[in-house]
């Protein structure tokens, strides 16, 4: 017979904490236009300005209001 016990059961040991990782990780051309990205996972604005997609090759810098080029395999992250 099966036996449940709860010290083996680490369903929760791969989700991000409070204050943990909660990026995640894609590529430009999987996200949808008007959808907010940002380039890596550090959460200091000025570091890491969050972008908007504008069409399938470029974004809006919201932090500098800048249109910038994306290839379509850039590596971005969308927060969860």
């Amino acid at each position: 017979m099966a036996t449940n016990d709860p010290t083996q059961n680490n369903w929760w040991s791969d989700t991000p904490g409070v204050g943990g990782n909660d990026f995640e990780e894609l590529k430009f051309d999987e996200i949808e236009i008007d959808d907010l990205f940002w380039r890596t996972t550090q959460y200091d604005g000025a570091v890491n300005p969050v972008y908007r997609k504008l069409d399938e090759y470029t974004a809006l810098d919201l932090h500098e209001q800048e249109v910038k080029s994306f290839e379509y395999n850039t590596v971005v992250f969308q927060r969860i």
